[in-house]
Formats: C-alpha cells, structure tokens, sequence
C-alpha cells in the first residue's frame, strides 16, 4: 500500500511542475489534457486506497494514513490550480467527460 501512496505522490509533484510550466508558458491544449489525466489517474488512485482500508482488506499504517491524506489535500490543492489556468466552458467538459 505505501508503493501506492508514493505512487500518487510522485505523480502530484509532476502535477505541480505541469501546472506551473502551463502557467508560465500560456495554456496549451495537450500540457493541460496531461495534466488533467494526471489529476484523474491520481484521484482514482487515492480512491482505490480509501476502499480497500475500508473494506479491510488493508490497514493502514499511521504513516500510510498521514501520506494519503496529504495527497488528498494536494490533489484538492493542485485541482483548484488547474481550473484557475483552464477556460470554464472547457473545465465543465472535462469534468463531465471524467464522470
């Protein structure tokens, strides 16, 4: 479970390195479908963890709980900074295509 975890933390550090290059650059179309993927897959991920400790087939470490935690913060955190750079037509779209 903490490969998983380190997984998804890994993967919110390039979320944050994507998202500030996008900043920075001027939004391109492909850099914020990646990074949106990213966000997706990271999310998925974070949820796949809460349900196998809820369903017991894991228990979660004092640390392991800490580092999900964090990771959601993270990914609420790097969400929010991705709809900030995004156009809102183009937000609500993506939003529905995920769902």
């Amino acid at each position: 479970m903490i490969a998983e975890i380190t997984m998804v933390v890994g993967a919110l550090k390039t979320l944050n390195a994507g998202i500030k290059t996008v900043k920075e650059s001027g939004s391109h179309l492909s850099d914020i479908a990646g990074i949106f993927s990213t966000l997706t897959e990271s999310k998925a991920a974070v949820e796949t963890i809460e349900q196998a400790a809820k369903a017991g087939d894991h228990l979660l470490t004092q640390k392991e709980a800490l580092e999900l935690a964090w990771a959601k913060n993270a990914i609420r955190e790097e969400e929010k900074a991705l709809k900030k750079i995004t156009p809102r037509e183009v937000w609500r779209d993506m939003l529905a295509i995920q769902h």
